[in-house]
This record gives structure tokens, C-alpha cells and sequence, in this order.
């Protein structure tokens, strides 16, 4: 065998090598990833059995109160003695219908 020959097979020995670690280490992040999302899955069906559980446990019940209503009235005040004269309310249905003229302030 020529040296060229030998150097052709170590380099292909070593590209070999390489490819199959490759190909082992890709194996092996695939299985370490799989592992992971088995474990998330079975970690959120233990979550969610132990809340199943728990609501569950929960006992409902229905209760009837009877009490008296309060009932408080509140007074607000009537001005009733408050009466405007009929200048007044001139002065006002003027002021209402847009006719009144402003007054200066001296």
C-alpha cells in the first residue's frame, strides 16, 4: 500500500468516526429532549389529577337567609316659602326665550 493509499483510509477512517458521532450525538439529544417532554407531560397530568382531587373535595351547599329588609327614606329639602315675583319670572322667560339685553357691570 502507498502512503497516498494509507492517508486516503485514515482520512476516511477519521470522516467515518466523525459522521458517526454525529449521528450518535443527535441520537442522543433527540432521546435527552424526548425524555424531557415525556417528563413535562407526565409532570401536567399529575397537576392536573391532584386539581381534579381537590375540586372534588369541594361541597356544595345551598343556604336560603330570611331577614327583614331595612328601608330608610331619605328626605330631600322642598323650598316651598322660596317665591319669585312676576318681574322675576319676566325677567326669566326673557332669559330662557333669548330676548333679555345684558346688563354692564358698573
Amino acid at each position: 500500500m502507498t502512503p497516498l493509499h494509507k492517508a486516503g483510509a485514515v482520512v476516511l477512517l477519521l470522516l467515518a468516526c466523525w459522521i458517526g458521532g454525529c449521528v450518535q450525538g443527535q441520537d442522543q439529544k433527540q432521546g435527552e429532549w424526548d425524555a424531557a417532554k415525556v417528563a413535562e407531560a407526565d409532570g401536567q397530568a399529575k397537576a392536573l389529577e391532584a386539581a381534579a382531587k381537590e375540586i372534588a373535595k369541594i361541597e356544595v351547599t345551598q343556604q336560603t337567609i330570611v331577614q327583614k329588609v331595612r328601608r330608610e327614606t331619605i328626605e330631600k329639602p322642598v323650598y316651598r316659602d322660596c317665591l319669585v315675583p312676576s318681574s322675576g319670572v319676566g325677567l326669566l322667560n326673557q332669559a330662557i326665550d333669548g330676548q333679555a339685553e345684558p346688563t354692564g357691570a358698573d
